[in-house]
């Protein structure tokens, strides 16, 4: 797990587990992020590759008003391993970070 804390601002995040294999075996098979949101603001992501190529849209986790994952595809293909980008955006505040796809 990661935590992530924005100076000045509500937004803490939880990375479960930044390092993920989905090779459908029901362990580890996506990256879950986890955000304070007392507000109930509005939460998007987006997971982008090294060259800065949108690969896929989170979609909301096991609680929508506070979770996003991704579940380690584009397109329902899985994707090659490597490092992906992540973009969250919360209530107008973003943030930016990286995790691993092993196979």
């Amino acid at each position: 797990m990661t935590l992530l804390l924005l100076q000045g601002d509500i937004f803490a995040l939880k990375i479960y587990s930044r390092i993920f294999t989905p090779n459908g075996d029901g362990w580890n098979d996506q990256v879950v992020f986890e955000m304070e949101n007392p507000g109930l603001l509005p939460l998007k992501g987006e997971i982008f590759d090294l060259t800065g190529a949108k690969v896929d849209d989170m979609i909301p986790g096991p609680n929508s008003e506070t979770t996003l994952k991704w579940n380690g595809k584009k397109s329902n293909v899985p994707v090659p391993s490597g490092i992906y980008i992540y973009q969250i955006e919360l209530g107008g505040k973003i943030t930016t970070g990286t995790v691993v796809v092993a196979q």
